[in-house]
């Protein structure tokens, strides 16, 4: 099982996604980040050792200021620009969907693409 470096809360606590979109929808998103952006990042030795001692609860010393001050922030807003593309969509046996609820107004493609780009940056 993949470790989970940051709580799916904090995203939504720490971001413009709301508290009610449904944590399975984006897990998946924190797993694809910490492979794709994160581990490119730090190397694979470090981000190794980040998760060895993230998972044993022994963080510390520079690797604690690195985790807290840069890991999860670049976590929070990578893993929200990630669903933001993608969360309008469902894919299911009847096919795909992209969500339209009432009351709302959809936004442009383009809007999307900037709020990521502005939480990618």
């Amino acid at each position: 099982m993949e470790i989970l470096l940051i709580r799916p809360s904090e995203i939504a606590a720490y971001t413009p996604m709301g508290g009610n979109v449904d944590v399975d929808k984006y897990i998946p998103c924190i797993l694809d980040v910490q492979v794709t952006v994160l581990e490119p990042l730090l190397g694979t030795k470090l981000y190794e050792k980040i998760k060895q001692d993230f998972a044993g609860e022994s963080l510390q010393g520079n690797y604690e200021m690195l985790f807290n001050s840069y890991i999860k922030p670049i976590l929070r807003h990578q893993v929200f620009a990630e669903y933001v593309e993608i969360g309008g969509y469902t894919v299911a046996n009847g096919g795909i969907f992209k969500h339209a609820p009432d009351n709302t107004q959809p936004v442009t493609r383009a809007d999307v693409q900037y709020l990521a780009q502005t939480q990618r940056a």
